[in-house]
């Protein structure tokens, strides 16, 4: 067991994010948290700062021994969830737009993100199942 995934999800993440609202793209893993203060700075970036920090550079990816440090952690990966509802929604009006488009290749894409990545919801689902 260790933090990896939950780095890697987040930094997953915060790349769509970035992608998305600033139109930045993450060459390499260790540039998101940086890239994603600089152009987004919303309230997410310091929880992204929190997770190199402790994660990475003090935990060394693997799950802390110390009672305080567990702590730390288990609040970190709390967070992690509303990290991952903030991106859902953007998500979700991401395809939205997509299916609402008049260019039927962004239509296309978006139909074919749903099968990979589908959301449950009923506005989607009757969007998805018109086109």
């Amino acid at each position: 067991p260790c933090t990896r995934n939950l780095i890697r999800t987040t930094g997953w993440i915060a790349s769509a994010l970035l992608a998305r609202q600033a139109g930045v793209y993450v060459g390499r893993k260790r540039d998101v948290t940086w890239l994603y203060r600089q152009h987004l700075g919303d309230e997410w970036a310091d929880y992204l700062d929190a997770l190199h920090q402790e994660c990475l550079e003090a935990w060394h990816y693997l799950i802390p021994e110390a009672p305080a440090e567990r702590a730390r952690l288990r609040a970190l990966s709390r967070r992690a969830r509303d990290f991952e509802r903030f991106f859902l929604a953007s998500y979700r009006a991401f395809v939205l737009e997509e299916l609402h488009s008049a260019d039927p290749a962004a239509r296309a894409e978006a139909l074919r993100m749903l099968r990979m990545t589908p959301l449950r919801d009923a506005e989607i689902e009757m969007l998805a199942a018109e086109a």
